[in-house]
């Protein structure tokens, strides 16, 4: 439905051979500079916590559904830049993945 359709343009999760592939604001509308969403389901039982102003990154987490087995290795894409990330603990904290430039 429509909520998919917004969803998708905050984030999208494939699978890739054996990992996850997870874009990050890919196609984010002039409309919405700033927001927030959370809890938002992603391929191989994790979620989503992400923030955003002027349309970049403030703050994500990418985490797993408590009690589930999740897909521990995953590319997080962001700005046309590919991060491999190893999940710990059943959640990392994606802005220590990408640059401090960002």
């Amino acid at each position: 439905g429509a909520l998919t359709a917004m969803t998708r343009m905050i984030v999208q999760s494939e699978w890739t051979d054996s990992q996850i592939e997870i874009h990050l604001l890919p196609a984010l509308p002039e409309a919405w500079q700033t927001g927030k969403l959370t809890g938002i389901s992603l391929k191989g039982n994790l979620l989503l916590d992400i923030e955003w102003k002027n349309c970049q990154i403030e703050g994500a987490r990418i985490y797993s559904k408590t009690g589930k087995a999740f897909a521990e290795d995953i590319i997080v894409c962001y700005q046309g830049k590919k991060y491999s990330a190893h999940i710990v603990e059943g959640n990392i904290d994606v802005m220590n993945l990408l640059p401090t430039t960002v």
